[in-house]
């Protein structure tokens, strides 16, 4: 655990993994530390074969109340049918969506959690990109995926915000 205890860093003969709590830095230290991490964990327990990689991003949206639609947050969403009533007390909704390009898998989930503060609906965005199919095994490889990983996380996350959702995050 870092100094701040936002960083957290895991490891097990069976997997290492390497989190950070907000408030977030940007990519690029937290990449060198893993690296680091993983490079000291590669060398101490040296693993026989790496069977999976994964980026996963957990998002909370602070989406002002009230609001009408979801639609208008978020591109991604379940959808209430039009003869029930539209009001919304609860949300998950999970879907596994395959990455055939990358081989790899999005798991996206979308839950409804105690709002941040009282003038807001909180919802939780997660992204968990994961490929288990022939993931590399040399340590260039393997921190190369790791970015197509983080580059195909940003793309999915765009996909699933509308315009308004962004201007949240100004």
């Amino acid at each position: 655990m870092s100094q701040d205890e936002k960083q957290i860093f895991q490891a097990r003969l069976d997997g290492f993994t390497m989190s950070r709590l907000a408030p977030y830095e940007s990519w690029d230290p937290f990449c060198c530390e893993a690296r680091r991490l993983w490079e000291l964990y590669r060398n101490e327990v040296r693993p026989e074969q790496v069977l999976r990689l994964a980026v996963r991003y957990i998002n909370r949206i602070d989406i002002p109340t009230p609001f009408d639609d979801l639609s208008q947050y978020l591109r991604t969403f379940p959808e209430i049918s039009r003869d029930l009533p539209q009001a919304l007390s609860g949300l998950f909704m999970r879907l596994t969506i395959p990455q055939p390009d990358i081989e790899s898998v999005v798991l996206l989930n979308e839950v409804l959690i105690e709002p941040a503060k009282p003038e807001v609906a909180s919802v939780i965005l997660d992204i968990d990109l994961i490929r288990e199919t022939t993931p590399p095994q040399d340590d260039e490889r393997i921190w190369t995926f790791v970015e197509v990983l983080r580059q195909r996380k940003n793309e999915v996350f765009e996909a699933c915000i509308t315009d308004k959702a962004r201007e949240l995050f100004q």
